[in-house]
């Protein structure tokens, strides 16, 4: 299943189109993931939220996530990102 990401910059709306890495994992059968690195300029807790199921099923070993305030500019506080990834465990 594909999304649509609206961003909204001072300048215009750019709509990029994305896939969750769920999706990606489930439909190449993959089983395990070494290390997951995410460095997307403060959307790391939108691409979390796409890797659910492989977090709980704890396919995905290792998170290298990069969170610093930018997140603010979608609502979301660095703290959201760190709890969410608490939940799982890690």
């Amino acid at each position: 299943m594909t999304f649509i990401l609206v961003i909204k910059t001072s300048k215009k709306i750019i709509k990029v189109k994305t896939i969750k890495i769920d999706d990606v994992i489930s439909d190449e059968s993959i089983r395990s993931v070494k290390i997951a690195k995410i460095d997307v300029e403060g959307a790391e807790l939108l691409v979390l939220k796409g890797m659910r199921e492989s977090l709980a099923k704890k396919i995905i070993k290792q998170l290298l996530v990069e969170v610093n305030s930018d997140c603010e500019n979608y609502g979301i506080l660095p703290e959201d990102t760190f709890n969410f990834i608490r939940s799982f465990g890690y």
